[in-house]
């Protein structure tokens, strides 16, 4: 069974006894009319034939409610609920783009698939479908001709044209760019909205729409102003509601690594759910074999001139049970030599390992279109790789990083019969990929790719806004200051949250500590800076560069031309840095006008192109024709 975990609920006495609920959660995709879809079944041992589907949101709260979404389903299975948690056509792990056309059909069919294939498949005579922001919108414009029970609308999107304008509105406190401005709509924290899905959300308004089921539950955010108008439409319609004030919303759909899981509102949907739903009567059913597929075909543009379709193929994988990790591998329809290298992508931050903004989707895609497997997974305790505890969840930097390194660096040389891996990360997965460089013995590791690496050395305890590091980035960019007047204006004018004198004392205490900093040891890398796979012991990074060196392995960095981990790498290691470059064991590349998760689509795909060239030049030999 894998990532089961035992808990008891407490259940009101009406509804179902307290029971310890084991929880099998098995990822799979589901064929409807068009692509298929990837989802989550999270299904109890012994269940009633009552399911439950969690239509998520769509850009970027897709991707920082995820942990939250996955609690919920978990908190609904152990009351004996199968549950079916999807990623929308064109989000999450299934196939599509933003760009892709008719959004709107295309995801109230992926619904309606999902609906179908619980009722075939586990026996499920009733639904109940519980949405989050316009997962809740396309949940109660589906549930009429989807025949469902229930509807729980998690503060939904009621009127279209203003969830376009909040997404406008972030897309224009994006930080300026020259770039060209992209014409066929706009892009929010990474994702795109195009102007055909543009005028079909503004289309919607659910006060002026039929909606139909038996009970509804609409749970609203604490932190705005109630807005009745949608409880009293269902009223209208002759649906029983009930409306609820749940905090947490914010703490949700914060930063992933800094996303809080909303208890409260779980737990008061998971107790409307048991008082709404009727189960006495209802036979429990035994596990059994549940038929879906574990793999998919995707039909994806190659980059060319002309453009031309070619197919790769994607498969979930539970890649171990203890610790729990998971990942999804793209690789190409035709077989591929040993000699390619697969490429494992690792967690950016607490972002699970679709990426921002799909960056790690969008990078083993492309790969996989060249001819490359490539492994993007969660570490244990991000994603879909669940922690035992839950006060190991969503920790970016955890120790266990190097462990799991280790165990992905064994199992895609059993499963791909590969003789060579390259580690890629962006942010904390840059870090990790180059400790992992450092300290991994297995020979396989070729080579570590670092994109916009915040920070070269962690210990346990520390946070990016109190490390050594984050005073650096301070002071990199307060003595830029000294050569860009803009930037002196934005000091004087008191636009700073340093202001002048704060930031004088910054450049001065850097300036003294780099004097007083002793040059590193040369022979540092014959002393070990760990004593098992873990956090290096001590800050060492020339030290650490020369055990990627006698690990005979290669670095490949890419920084955003803003971004602060070259100066950090030249303020630590400048000697040892220019060294590995002249003898071409280190190699750098800079994306001009891009920010540090590149969320700008136009710096992403230079980003992305930069990557493929890269790989192509230097393992083009053993790719097949």
């Amino acid at each position: 069974m894998s990532a089961a975990f035992i808990d008891t609920i407490e259940i009101p006495q009406q509804t179902l006894p307290p029971v310890a609920v084991s929880v099998r959660r098995t990822a799979c995709y589901l064929s409807g009319s068009g692509e298929p879809i990837f989802a989550w079944l999270h299904q109890p041992e012994v269940f009633v034939g009552h399911g439950i589907v969690i239509c998520p949101p769509i850009g970027y709260e897709q991707l920082h409610a995820h942990r939250a979404l996955r609690h919920l389903a978990d908190s609904l299975a152990q009351q004996q609920f199968p549950v079916v948690r999807l990623d929308w056509h064109g989000t999450g792990d299934s196939p599509g783009t933003d760009d892709d056309p008719n959004r709107w059909a295309v995801w109230s069919d992926n619904l309606r698939t999902a609906v179908d294939w619980l009722r075939r498949e586990l026996g499920c005579h009733e639904i109940t479908l519980v949405g989050l922001r316009i997962g809740a919108t396309i949940a109660a414009s589906v549930a009429a001709e989807a025949d469902v029970t229930n509807m729980v609308l998690w503060s939904p999107v009621v009127k279209g044209k203003a969830f376009v304008r909040e997404q406008k509105a972030i897309s224009l406190t994006a930080d300026a760019s020259s770039r060209p401005a992209w014409t066929n709509g706009f892009e929010a924290a990474g994702f795109s909205l195009n102007e055909q899905t543009i005028a079909e959300l503004g289309k919607i308004d659910l006060t002026a729409n039929i909606v139909s089921c038996r009970r509804a539950l609409v749970v609203s955010r604490d932190d705005v102003p109630t807005d009745d108008r949608l409880l009293n439409h269902l009223k209208l319609a002759g649906i029983t509601t009930e409306q609820i004030k749940c905090p947490g919303f914010v703490g949700m759909m914060a930063e992933p690594h800094r996303s809080e899981v909303p208890e409260c509102a779980i737990q008061q949907i998971t107790d409307w759910l048991n008082r709404a739903i009727t189960v006495h009567g209802q036979s429990a059913i035994g596990i059994g074999p549940v038929r879906h597929s574990t793999d998919v075909s995707i039909s994806l543009a190659s980059v060319g001139r002309p453009p031309q379709v070619c197919t790769i193929r994607e498969s979930a994988l539970r890649i171990s049970d203890d610790p729990d990790l998971f990942g999804i591998l793209s690789e190409p329809s035709h077989g591929v030599d040993a000699d390619v290298p697969v490429v494992v992508l690792l967690n950016a931050g607490a972002s699970y390992r679709i990426g921002p903004g799909r960056l790690n989707l969008s990078i083993a895609r492309r790969l996989a279109s060249l001819g490359f497997r490539c492994l993007r997974f969660d570490l244990n305790g991000l994603g879909d790789s669940v922690a035992d505890r839950p006060e190991f969840e969503n920790d970016s930097y955890p120790s266990t990083a190097f462990r799991d390194i280790d165990l992905i660096l064994k199992h895609v040389q059993q499963r791909c019969g590969t003789r060579r891996v390259v580690l890629m990360g962006l942010c904390s997965g840059a870090y990790a990929a180059f400790q992992s460089a450092a300290q991994i013995e297995d020979r396989a590791l070729v080579e570590s790719i670092l994109i916009n690496p915040l920070t070269f050395y962690w210990a346990d305890g520390m946070t990016l806004d109190a490390s050594p590091t984050k005073h650096l980035m301070s002071f990199h960019y307060y003595r830029s200051v000294m050569t860009d007047p803009r930037k002196w204006l934005k000091l004087l004018s008191g636009r700073s949250k340093l202001g002048v004198a704060g930031a004088w004392r910054v450049l001065t205490r850097r300036l003294r500590a780099s004097r007083s900093q002793p040059l590193a040891n040369k022979s540092s890398a014959d002393c070990p800076n760990v004593t098992s796979l873990g956090h290096p012991r001590r800050d060492d990074l020339s030290g650490d560069l020369q055990r990627v060196v006698a690990h005979d392995r290669r670095l490949t960095m890419f920084f955003s031309s803003s971004d602060p981990g070259f100066g950090i790498l030249n303020h630590h290691a400048r000697r040892q840095a220019n060294q590995l470059r002249k003898g071409g064991r280190l190699k750098i590349q800079f994306i001009n006008e891009a920010d540090h998760t590149f969320s700008h689509r136009d710096a992403r795909e230079e980003l992305i192109d930069a990557i493929a060239d890269h790989l192509r030049d230097r393992y083009q030999p053993a790719i097949r024709r």
